[in-house]
This record gives C-alpha cells, structure tokens and sequence, in this order.
C-alpha cells in the first residue's frame, strides 16, 4: 500500500504491523498439521543422510517441532 503522508517519496510503502494478538483456533490447528507434517518429512529424511552433521541439524529441527 502506498504512504499517503509521504508525499515526498511517491514510491515508498508502509509495512503494516505483525498482529502479535491472539491467534484463532483453525490457525493454530494449521500450523500445528504443518509441523507434525514437517516432523515427518525429517523423520524420513534421517535414515538416508549419511553425514553425521546432517543427522545432528535434522534431529535437531525433529526436537524443535515437537516442542511447538
């Protein structure tokens, strides 16, 4: 959207503020499939990374969703 106080950078925009209120319930079950789906996707993604690094990142990113 463009800035009507800004008269002087025609181009500019505004960015509107992150809503950090309440969340509603069909959002929340939302992101909580997209994690579960997530949590999936790495737990089959484990077994064929033979990099122990790459091991410790997914299992790492396996605990943090489960946390959510």
């Amino acid at each position: 959207m463009k800035d009507k106080d800004n008269s002087k950078n025609p181009g500019t925009r505004t960015v509107k503020p992150i809503r950090t209120g309440i969340t509603s319930r069909r959002q929340l079950q939302k992101n909580a499939a997209h994690i579960f789906v997530i949590k999936e996707c790495i737990n089959r993604l484990l077994p064929m990374i033979h990099e122990e690094e790459a091991k410790e990142i997914l299992a790492k990113l396996a605990e943090e969703a489960a946390k959510l």
